[in-house]
C-alpha cells in the first residue's frame, strides 16, 4: 500500500522541463485567421518544428538578438523540446533572414563582371537604348553580355540569367523601363522611358519584325509599301487603349454582391466606354465615331456587347473580379 502511494505521488509532481508549453514560441498566444467570404473567424493551428534548430528560427533569433527567445531554444533540440508556433509568426519572423539573403545576393551581382558590366552599359545600354533610341528585348541583351564577358574578361558567362541582368540594369539605369508582351513565352521588352506612344508601337513592331528573319530591312520594306506597317501600328496602338482601359477601370462590386449589383445599369457602369465603343464599332453594330461615352446601338444588341465586355474583363483579370453578367 506504500509502496503504491510512492508511485502515486512521484507521478503526479513529474514535471517535463524538457518539453516547452503548447503555444507559439514566437507570440506566446493565440491568433485568429478570418475567411474572407464568411468573415468567420478561426484559430489559427499550431506547427510543431520538424528540424533542430527550427528552420531559420535559430538564424533569425541571433540576428535580431532576441535573447528571451535563445534562452529557450541556443543550443538545444527543439523537435525534442516539442517547440511550436504560428506559420504566420514565423513567416514574419524569419523574414529577416530571407532578406538578407537578397541584400547579399545583390552586392554578389554588383561584384560579378564588373569590368565587361561597365563595358556592355557603355557599348549597349548608353549608346544603343539611351541615346540610340534602340528597343531590345531582355534575352537578346542577355546575350549581348555574355558576349561581352567572353570578350573582355575570357570568361564563360553561359549560365548568366535574364532575372540578374534585369536587376542590374534597374539599379544602375533606373531610365530604362520594361515591359511584359502579351505572349508569356516573349522576353521582356527595354526601352529609354522618354519614348513616345508613336515611337514605341512602330519600335517593337520592328523588333517583332527583326526576330521573324528580316533584320536587315526596316518595317516598312519588310512589309507591302509600308501600308501593312501602319496597319499593324494602328491595330497594337488600338489593342492598348482598349487594355488600359480595362486595366484602369474601377470595380464597384464589393464581396458580397448585392441585387443592385446584378442590374443593366450596374454592367453599363462597370464596362469602360473604350471596350464597349471597340466591340461596338467590330461587330458593325455602330458606324458613329464618339470620343467620350457609349455609342448608341440597338438594344438587343446593347444587350450582347455588355455580355461579351464582361467576359473579356473577366478574362484579363483571370477570374479575380465580380462582375453583373446580367442582360435583362
Amino acid at each position: 500500500m506504500t509502496s503504491h502511494s510512492q508511485q502515486t505521488a512521484t507521478v503526479e509532481h513529474t514535471d517535463p522541463r524538457h518539453v516547452l508549453p503548447a503555444r507559439c514560441i514566437i507570440c506566446k498566444g493565440s491568433k485568429y485567421t478570418k475567411e474572407i467570404n464568411t468573415g468567420k473567424r478561426n484559430m489559427e493551428k499550431l506547427m510543431q518544428c520538424e528540424t533542430k534548430q527550427g528552420g531559420q528560427l535559430m538564424t533569425a533569433a541571433t540576428m535580431k538578438k532576441d535573447e528571451e527567445l535563445l534562452l529557450h531554444i541556443r543550443d538545444r533540440d527543439l523537435v525534442a523540446l516539442e517547440a511550436r508556433y504560428h506559420k504566420s509568426c514565423y513567416q514574419r519572423y524569419t523574414r529577416v533572414v530571407i532578406d538578407f539573403a537578397q541584400d547579399c545576393k545583390q552586392d554578389n551581382q554588383q561584384q560579378v563582371y564588373e569590368k565587361s558590366y561597365s563595358s556592355f552599359c557603355k557599348r549597349v545600354v548608353e549608346e544603343r537604348i539611351i541615346c540610340g533610341k534602340e528597343i531590345l528585348r531582355l534575352a537578346k541583351l542577355n546575350k549581348l553580355f555574355i558576349v561581352e564577358v567572353r570578350e573582355v574578361e575570357g570568361l564563360d558567362a553561359s549560365s548568366h540569367k535574364t532575372g540578374c541582368l534585369k536587376a542590374r540594369l534597374k539599379r544602375s539605369h533606373p531610365v530604362l523601363c520594361f515591359t511584359r508582351p502579351f505572349r508569356p513565352a516573349d522576353s521582356e521588352i527595354v526601352f529609354v522611358e522618354s519614348f513616345a506612344v508613336e515611337e514605341l508601337v512602330e519600335g517593337v513592331v520592328q523588333v517583332n519584325s527583326t526576330e521573324a528573319g528580316e533584320s536587315n530591312k526596316t518595317v516598312g520594306e519588310s512589309q507591302q509599301g509600308g501600308s501593312s506597317s501602319h496597319h499593324l501600328r494602328d491595330v497594337f496602338h488600338a489593342a492598348q487603349i482598349v487594355q488600359n482601359s480595362i486595366a484602369n477601370s474601377t470595380n464597384p462590386i464589393r464581396c458580397p454582391p448585392t441585387s443592385e449589383d446584378t442590374t443593366l445599369h450596374k454592367a453599363e457602369e462597370v464596362v469602360p466606354d473604350e471596350l464597349y465603343n471597340f466591340l461596338a464599332w467590330t461587330t458593325g453594330a455602330s458606324n458613329e465615331p464618339k470620343e467620350s461615352g457609349k455609342v448608341k446601338v440597338p438594344d438587343e444588341m446593347h444587350h450582347r456587347l455588355l455580355s461579351i465586355a464582361q467576359d473579356i474583363m473577366r478574362l484579363r483579370a483571370e477570374g479575380r473580379i465580380l462582375l453583373p453578367k446580367r442582360t435583362p
